[in-house]
């Protein structure tokens, strides 16, 4: 295990931040500094490895995803991806090549405040992989070519509580499906 923590100098000033999207001063706050958590992640990762997946510390996984991931990356025709989707639920499951995290966390970065990081990771698409002006349906096909899902869901969020004091999310993935045995007891080594 390896435990990173970013300086406190590598965060912006967060009583600076603009307001966006119509939420509070507190909201945007959080938002910014989850996106300054998650770049400083895969700034960390981005020459450390082939492959970034996302995960977060309340998650619970299929018995065997790291098999069942290898295999979805090797069924692929072309290595040329983007992403690769293990669940459904916003930023948790994606897969990226290690070489594309630069061109993300800079773009992440320079809109941190403004949407939370999946929207974020929509926006880079629409902008790496569609034309100007180009329909949503047309869009939506051509960022198909870049990114695939793999179903059922790898990963099921579980947590409840947000550390947005306050803030409650219920969203379960509906593609991991319900007759999947969520914890499985095991003894801490010593």
């Amino acid at each position: 295990i390896e435990i990173i923590s970013p300086p406190p100098e590598f965060y912006p000033d967060f009583d600076q931040l603009k307001l966006s999207l119509n939420d509070d001063r507190a909201r945007v706050k959080w938002r910014t500094k989850q996106n300054y958590d998650f770049t400083y992640l895969m700034m960390y990762c981005a020459r450390r490895g082939k492959y970034y997946v996302q995960l977060e510390d309340d998650v619970v996984t299929k018995p065997g995803y790291i098999s069942i991931m290898k295999h979805f990356i090797e069924q692929q025709i072309s290595q040329d991806w983007f992403m690769l989707e293990y669940s459904a639920l916003g930023f948790i499951g994606k897969m990226f090549h290690t070489k594309d995290l630069d061109g993300l966390v800079n773009f992440f970065l320079i809109f941190s405040a403004d949407k939370p990081i999946d929207w974020l990771l929509e926006y880079y698409q629409d902008t790496k992989y569609c034309s100007f002006g180009v329909d949503s349906q047309s869009c939506t096909r051509t960022k198909g070519l870049h990114r695939f899902r793999f179903r059922p869901s790898l990963f099921q969020h579980i947590g409840v509580y947000s550390s947005l004091k306050g803030k409650i999310q219920k969203l379960k993935d509906k593609d991991f499906g319900k007759n999947v045995k969520l914890f499985k007891a095991h003894e801490n080594p010593h």
